[in-house]
């Protein structure tokens, strides 16, 4: 129903009790399953959010980082740039995607709303790929973020956000 939501996958097959495409299912669909299962039973059910339920948590708390996916939809960057408006987070907030064209597309309809590229394979010149779509943020896969990757980004006043990043312990730990 043209709602964005927060959750990982396409499908609601993985982490939650339905099956689907999350694109094929309503708002109300969604607030009906259990995406808590991955966490064992013994937590309370834990329902998918809608990114306003998440935004309006996170205004005055946290930054956010928000990944764009099921954008074959332009309408949905739209609407999550709207979301983004409503809770005056433009500063709050960095859009990433692997589809660094729809990154391109949120940076035009949001100049004030940073932006970044995710990438897995090592491309050419990731510092020209951002700057192609207006990016301010490279984020490499963690392996890929290597030293005279940074360092030129860092020339090209671009940050650069790594993903997938274990500490000791194992948990992720983005670095900025």
């Amino acid at each position: 129903d043209g709602i964005p939501v927060v959750i990982h996958d396409e499908t609601v097959d993985r982490t939650t009790d339905g099956h689907g495409r999350v694109g094929d299912l309503t708002v109300a669909d969604l607030s009906k399953l259990d995406a808590g299962r991955s966490f064992g039973r013994t937590n309370p059910i834990a329902r998918v959010p809608t990114l306003d339920t998440v935004l309006a948590w996170a205004r005055g708390r946290i930054r956010v980082v928000i990944e764009l996916k099921g954008i074959e939809n332009s309408e949905l960057i739209r609407r999550t740039i709207e979301s983004i408006r409503k809770f005056e987070l433009d500063d709050d907030v960095l859009l990433i995607s692997f589809d660094h064209g729809a990154v391109g597309q949120a940076r035009i309809l949001a100049r004030l709303i940073s932006g970044g590229i995710l990438y897995a394979n090592r491309p050419t010149d990731p510092v020209a790929l951002a700057m192609a779509v207006g990016a301010d943020v490279i984020c490499p896969h963690w392996s890929l973020a290597t030293r005279e990757v940074v360092l030129a980004a860092h020339a090209a006043s671009l940050g650069v956000s790594v993903w997938t990043a274990k500490s000791r312990n194992g948990s992720s730990t983005p670095v900025v």
